[in-house]
């Protein structure tokens, strides 16, 4: 699932053990949120990715999760903002969540051909 437009510079991943009721509703009010830009809420394939492989077996404690929230924001403040507002609206899905994996881009390049003739 997907709400919003847009890159956020910071990105916060979460595992979440129980998938919300309503997932439309829970992405709707976390882009919503102010330096929000998107959310994503997946939920995990069972079936696949419970296969076992070599690259599986090099990782420990890894175990099985519901699903992962994404949310994409200007800075680390608006990703605070949208984890309080998703453990307000959504206690249930971020009680079992893990620890917030937070990634800040560096910098990101436009390239655009002027017509200088």
């Amino acid at each position: 699932m997907y709400k919003g437009q847009g890159e956020g510079a910071s990105i916060v991943a979460l595992r979440i053990e129980t998938l919300p009721k309503d997932p439309q509703g829970l992405a709707q009010a976390l882009v919503a949120c102010d330096g929000v830009a998107a959310v994503q809420i997946g939920a995990t394939d069972e079936a696949r990715t419970s296969v076992r492989t070599t690259e599986k077996g090099m990782r420990k404690n890894e175990g099985f999760f519901a699903g992962l929230l994404l949310i994409e924001a200007l800075d680390v403040a608006s990703l605070q903002g949208a984890l309080r507002k998703a453990a307000e609206i959504a206690p249930d899905v971020m009680a079992g969540a893990s620890e917030p994996e937070v990634y800040q881009s560096m910098f990101a390049l436009e390239a655009r051909i002027a017509d200088f003739g």
